[in-house]
C-alpha cells in the first residue's frame, strides 16, 4: 500500500505531500486546497501501467481532463491540468510504498505518451542488459548496435514505449508484454505496479449504465450481487426483494429493484440509493488495490452514509483495499472513526490547506484533536480560520 504521495505542478497545486498513509485515509479542508487534485494525480499516475479505466471504459488521461468541465479530452485540453498552465514544467507524482519502493512518474506535455516512470540511475545498467537481449532477438544488422547503445541511457520508460534521456535523438519502440514484465522484474516493482494497475476513482459522475456493463458481470459471476442487495435493504429500501435486469424498448437491459408490488429501474431511483449501488458495486468488484473516493457523502442521509461507510470499510478489510477519501462532512469523519475502532482498522484524518503560492500543507488530526475541537463547538474542517 501507499505510504507517501507527493505531487508537483498539477492544477492549483505547486507542491503537496501527504505522508504516513494507512489503510483508511480521509482528506478534509476547504474548497480548492487540492483534495481532488491529489486523488486525480494518483489516478493519472496509474495510467502508466493500465491506461484504461475499466469501470468507465475510457482512457484515464482523458477522464482526468474532462471530469470537471466535460469538454474534450487530453489532446484538446490537457494544458488545463498544469499549474498556472506552465506546460514547460513536468507534472511529478512520486509514490512511496510501505514496501520501501518508490515510483516517480512524470506527466509530459510534449510527448506522445503522457505518463513516464523515472528510472533510478543505479538500475539503468541492469535495464540495458534486458533490452540488449530483447533487441538482439527482435532485430538484425549493424543498426542494432546503435539502438543498444542508445537504450543503455534510458531515463524514463512508459508501459508502451521507451524514451532515452538524450534530447537530441529519440527512438521509440513498442513494448510487448513479455518485455514489460521483464523490465518490472528487473526494477523489482512488480507488486507495486500490480497494486496500481486496478486503481479506481469513485466520484459523483458515475453512470449506472457503466456499472451495469463493466462491473455487474463480475459481481454476478461470483454472486457478489447479494452484498449490494444487503446494502440497499439495510440503508435505503427495506422491502426490496432482489436486484435484477429488465429489458428496455431499445433492446438493452437495465438494472432494477424488485419490490413486492413492482420492478423499479435503478435509473429512476433517488440520487442517494443510486450512488450507494454504484459505489458498493465497485468496492465489491476490486481487490488488492487503491480506491480513491471523492465526497462519498453526496446525496446521502447520515443513516445511509453509515451503512455505505460500513460496507466500504468491510470491503477494504476483506479485499485488501487501501482507501483515500476526500470529504466536507464531519458526520463521515465521525462515522469512519467509530467504525474503524469497531473493525480494528487504522485511520488517518488529514487536514489540508494551501497558501497563495500553491504550496499545500497537511497535518494529521488524531481522534483526540477532533474530539476536543467538537467539544469546544469548533468545526475541524475550518482550522485555517480558527
Amino acid at each position: 500500500m501507499l505510504k507517501t504521495i507527493r505531487i508537483r505542478n498539477m492544477r492549483g497545486v505547486k507542491e503537496a505531500t501527504i505522508d504516513n498513509l494507512t489503510q483508511v485515509n480521509i482528506l478534509i479542508g476547504r474548497n480548492g486546497v487540492g483534495k481532488s487534485t491529489l486523488l486525480e494525480a494518483v489516478y493519472l499516475a496509474s495510467s502508466w501501467h493500465n491506461l484504461k479505466d475499466e469501470i468507465r471504459g475510457v482512457d484515464k488521461i482523458d477522464y482526468v481532463v474532462r471530469r470537471r468541465g466535460f469538454r474534450g479530452g487530453w489532446k484538446e485540453f490537457k494544458q488545463t491540468i498544469w499549474f498556472q498552465k506552465d506546460v514547460e514544467q513536468a507534472i511529478d507524482v512520486i509514490l512511496n510504498f510501505h514496501s520501501g519502493k518508490q515510483l516517480s512518474f512524470k506527466i509530459s506535455y510534449n510527448t506522445e505518451e503522457a505518463v513516464w516512470l523515472e528510472i533510478p540511475s543505479e538500475a539503468r545498467e541492469a535495464l540495458r542488459g534486458v533490452l540488449e537481449e530483447y533487441l538482439l532477438k527482435k532485430y538484425r544488422g549493424k543498426a542494432l548496435r546503435r539502438m543498444i547503445e542508445y537504450y543503455g541511457y534510458i531515463a524514463y520508460y512508459n508501459a508502451y514505449t521507451l524514451r532515452a534521456s538524450d534530447p537530441w535523438f529519440e527512438t521509440w519502440t513498442t513494448l510487448d508484454l513479455d518485455l514489460h514484465l521483464k523490465l518490472l522484474r528487473t526494477l523489482g516493482i512488480e507488486r507495486e505496479t500490480r497494486f496500481l494497475q486496478d486503481v479506481v476513482l469513485i466520484d459523483s459522475r458515475l453512470i449506472i449504465s457503466d456499472i451495469e456493463r463493466n462491473v455487474w458481470p463480475k459481481l454476478l459471476a461470483r454472486r457478489l450481487d447479494k452484498l449490494i442487495l444487503d446494502v440497499v435493504r439495510e440503508g435505503f429500501e427495506v422491502y426490496v426483494e432482489d436486484l435484477t435486469f429488465i429489458p428496455t424498448p431499445m433492446g438493452s437491459f437495465v438494472l432494477a429493484l424488485k419490490t413486492p408490488e413492482t420492478v423499479i429501474e435503478v435509473d429512476g431511483l433517488g440520487d442517494g440509493v443510486r450512488n450507494a449501488i454504484a459505489v458498493s458495486s465497485i468496492l465489491a468488484s476490486v481487490k488488492d488495490t487503491l480506491v480513491l473516493v471523492e465526497d462519498p457523502e453526496i446525496h446521502l442521509h447520515p443513516g445511509g452514509l453509515a451503512v455505505l461507510m460500513s460496507f466500504m470499510l468491510r470491503m477494504a478489510r476483506e479485499r485488501n483495499l487501501q482507501l483515500i477519501m476526500s470529504t466536507h462532512s464531519v458526520e463521515l469523519v465521525n462515522i469512519a472513526r467509530r467504525l474503524c475502532e469497531e473493525l480494528n482498522m487504522d485511520l488517518n484524518v488529514y487536514f489540508m490547506e494551501r497558501d497563495r503560492e500553491g504550496v499545500v500543507e497537511t497535518r494529521i488530526l488524531k481522534g483526540f484533536d477532533v474530539d476536543v475541537l467538537q467539544k469546544l463547538g469548533l468545526d475541524p474542517r475550518l482550522l485555517e480560520v480558527l
